[in-house]
């Protein structure tokens, strides 16, 4: 009598601790923490009253969908199917496998050796009319940039696609196999798929420092074309701007063009979000024109910016600015081939000199005055590949 009453209880702690989990699990759902909401299904499906319970098995074919498993929400939707308390929830569970079969088929992507694991870029080939399978697809696209071990077997539309620049093709109900060579594995893999691209920018920019007190914000171009070298890429840049300056009075004294040319080298950080982010060194040739000079009466000037002269003007320096520049631009699922848009972010050290042979007579400088200032450019990006 004892064992009985023993094993009764046993049976229906378990039972609570079942459906504890169960609930647990719709919770998590409802809350999009789908990961600890399949481990949660995984407790409640290892039991008896999990693995017969069309509610479990119905919950993680969801779950599955959202985990990127495409294996198990096969298995739970079958099984959910079979234990359907009504015809109206076994055709829904029906129509979700049968729609898993016609449409979907499975990969296996191999290293060229046992025990690899390499960042991987899936790029689909063609389209997909579905919208919820193209944001399946990017999904995996964007797990797949994490470093993943080798094998890896994936569910996926029937479609043709490229992993890391390999060519496969995925048939509705079918497995099929891609082994990458060496040279598609690691960095070197990803680096090889960066591709020729055209950038422009257009956006704000401005000097500070006491050398620059003078200038005010003005509107930049920037067009520049970057080139993958390895695992590098390398940047050409030409800028366009215009700057305003001021009096001391505060009296606009007119708007004026400078340009920039420019070289840059970088290299894009791999992440899991559908963004590129590029952190690069730069160093551009410009032209400046509003740097204030101070004259006295006798026409001679000097860099100044401050105090009350009695005449000032206004001269063009010549500059070298080494700098560093941060582009963030949306891609769809983070791939290296796709058109983005974003914004790029420059800060710069211009460091540079007036020539002695301005001012026309009107005024004169006692030889090269040196100029530095700090400046600050935000451009809204565009990026089109080649």
């Amino acid at each position: 009598m004892i064992a009985l009453l023993l094993a009764w209880l046993g049976l229906a702690r378990a039972e609570t601790d079942v459906a504890t989990h169960l609930a647990q699990a719709e919770l998590f759902a409802r809350r999009h923490w789908y990961e600890d909401a399949a481990n949660e299904l995984d407790i409640v499906l290892d039991s008896e009253e999990g693995r017969t319970s069309f509610e479990a098995n119905w919950l993680a074919a969801q779950v599955a969908w959202e985990i990127l498993d495409i294996d198990w929400a096969l298995r739970t939707a079958r099984r959910a199917a079979e234990l359907a308390p009504d015809p109206a929830r076994r055709d829904a569970a029906l129509a979700l496998v049968d729609s898993y079969e016609q449409q979907f088929g499975f990969l296996v992507v191999e290293g060229p050796y046992a025990g690899m694991a390499t960042r991987m870029q899936l790029e689909l080939e063609g389209m997909l009319f579905d919208p919820e399978l193209k944001r399946f697809v990017n999904r995996v696209a964007l797990a797949w940039r994490e470093r993943t071990p080798l094998p890896v077997r994936q569910g996926l539309p029937a479609a043709t696609y490229r992993v890391n620049g390999q060519e496969v093709a995925v048939k509705p109900g079918e497995t099929v196999t891609l082994r990458l060579p060496m040279a598609a594995v690691g960095a070197r893999g990803i680096a090889a798929l960066q591709v020729a691209r055209l950038e422009v920018g257009a956006g704000m920019g401005f000097f500070l420092g006491p050398l620059a007190e003078s200038g005010l914000p003005g509107p930049d171009l920037h067009l520049a074309w970057t080139q993958p070298v390895g695992g590098l890429l390398l940047g050409l840049s030409g800028d366009l701007a215009t700057l305003r300056f001021a009096a001391p009075d505060h009296q606009l004294e007119g708007t004026l063009f400078h340009q920039a040319v420019g070289l840059r080298v970088g290299r894009e950080l791999p992440t899991r979000l559908p963004l590129g982010i590029r952190p690069s060194l730069s160093v551009r040739y410009l032209a400046a024109p509003g740097i204030p000079l101070d004259c006295s009466g006798d026409g001679r000037c000097a860099v100044g910016g401050d105090g009350d002269p009695d005449r000032r003007v206004y001269a063009t320096g010549r500059a070298v600015a080494p700098g560093l520049e941060l582009v963030v631009e949306y891609r769809q699922a983070g791939r290296t081939t796709a058109f983005g848009t974003g914004m790029r972010a420059v800060v710069e050290q211009p460091v540079g000199w007036i020539p002695a042979d301005q001012g026309d007579g009107a005024w004169a400088l006692d030889g090269p005055q040196r100029w530095t200032a700090t400046g600050i450019r935000l451009l809204g990006h565009v990026s089109v590949a080649f």
